[in-house]
């Protein structure tokens, strides 16, 4: 059903990053299941660099990641932390870099295309960033966040019918972790896909649960609005309900729903689902 396209450095990605800016030369790829053991000395510089993000300092594990990154001949868990920690301080360029090198030795790593693919999907490559999730979805195939990013680009490319096989797959395969964030993703979904009652069924449960997000409630009274209950939608929403942008929201599905059914090649409206917060 999907296809499944390994990400090998020779491979151009919207000339994210050339094969030539990677930090040091790999020799991949490799098989994971040959590797082994970390080597002392790599698992050393790993452990010393975890052991300093603990204590707050981020300098220092960077040196030591970048030294287990150096020692690689083909684990990546290096890769994997290091790129995390540059992405969380907005160096996304070095995190991509180091984030290549990984693949090119793991190119199905899950952790690695997951960066990858959310890193596609916020400039807006949705095609290119549902290869990368499905790389990942190779070696890990119940993650849940590889599976919501997949959905996620499907919906934006307008194929709601596939996004929702993806958002009911992660649900189905996480039952013990909390999905609600799925949940919300296949609520908008079904919104796209001009489903306001399956919404209402999805949505209304997680809106009297507990901590019920902003975000479901938003999505709720869209569902609401698509089937003329504008009422529902102003007490759900309550000091928080804004008559105007409401209306428009609406205005703007509908508008997607027609084009769609005329066969127009549409855009879903600029309300992307939810991404995975953690």
């Amino acid at each position: 059903m999907r296809p499944m396209t390994r990400l090998l450095c020779s491979v151009s990605l919207l000339a994210l990053v050339a094969c030539g800016d990677v930090t040091t030369t790999a020799k991949g790829p490799v098989d994971p299941a040959t590797l082994g053991p970390l080597p002392a000395r790599e698992l050393l510089a790993i452990e010393s660099g975890n052991s300093a993000i603990r204590e707050g300092d981020h300098h220092q594990a960077e040196t030591s990641y970048r030294k287990a990154v150096a020692l690689s001949k083909g684990h990546v868990e290096a890769h994997v932390m290091l790129a995390r920690l540059l992405y969380s301080q907005q160096r996304t360029t070095e995190a991509q870099n180091i984030v290549q090198e990984g693949l090119s030795w793991q190119p199905e790593q899950p952790d690695l295309n997951l960066m990858l693919g959310k890193h596609l999907l916020s400039q807006g490559h949705y095609t290119e960033a549902q290869r990368v999730f499905e790389n990942g979805l190779i070696l890990a195939p119940r993650n849940i966040d590889l599976l919501t990013g997949k959905g996620i680009t499907m919906d934006m490319q307008g194929d709601h019918i596939g996004a929702q096989l993806a958002y009911n797959e992660a649900s189905t395969f996480n039952t013990q972790t909390d999905a609600s964030f799925v949940k919300n993703n296949l609520g908008l979904s079904y919104l796209f896909d001009n489903k306001p009652k399956q919404a209402v069924e999805l949505l209304e449960p997680l809106v009297i649960a507990e901590g019920a997000s902003a975000v479901t409630k938003h999505n709720l009274a869209l569902a609401y609005g698509l089937l003329g209950e504008d009422a529902k939608a102003k007490k759900l929403l309550g000091d928080t309900y804004d008559e105007d942008a409401q209306k428009e929201a609406v205005a703007n599905l509908k508008r997607y729903h027609e084009a769609k059914n005329r066969g127009d090649d549409a855009t879903p409206p600029p309300s992307l689902p939810v991404q995975d917060k953690r």
